[in-house]
């Protein structure tokens, strides 16, 4: 749910990997975001959705990683902004959400966000042993998962050795 816009001022993207904590942090709207949120409470209410999880703190593949990952279970998708890859994976535009939910709940969920107006995107299908980002990301869920729940200990180690 949401749009993402080339906007990565302030992300995690920039510090984790440039070292710099610089420019023009996203927009908030206000009406968006509360859309958004009315939308998405009435979803979860409905029990139309398997997950939820925002995308305000990486961007989109971080919410993708995360979300497969807590859920034991991957995915395959293909992005259609027409972003260059890191404002694609890393924006961290406002009133974004990845949703997931039962093949046949797919519709409901459609029809109620055309109902709130509000902007989204089909990006594809959750199952399998991989996390994959159509032309942009290919790698195993264990491996993700290991280097997710053992970065800490292994930075740690790093520093100490």
């Amino acid at each position: 749910m949401g749009e993402t816009l080339p906007e990565i001022g302030g992300s995690e993207y920039l510090k984790e990997y440039f070292g710099l904590v610089a420019g023009e942090i996203p927009a908030l709207d206000l009406e968006t975001e509360r859309s958004v949120q009315e939308v998405l409470r009435e979803l979860i209410g409905r029990g139309l959705l398997k997950s939820a999880h925002d995308c305000s703190d990486g961007g989109l593949a971080v919410a993708l990683c995360e979300s497969a990952i807590i859920g034991g279970v991957g995915f395959e998708v293909a992005l259609d902004d027409d972003l260059e890859g890191a404002l694609s994976l890393f924006s961290e535009s406002q009133s974004r959400v990845v949703v997931s939910c039962a093949t046949d709940d797919v519709d409901a969920v459609l029809d109620a966000l055309e109902r709130a107006d509000v902007a989204f995107s089909v990006l594809g299908d959750v199952g399998g042993e991989r996390l994959r980002i159509k032309d942009k990301l290919d790698v195993g869920l264990a491996e993700a998962s290991d280097t997710w729940t053992h970065s800490l200990e292994k930075l740690v180690e790093q520093k100490t050795a």
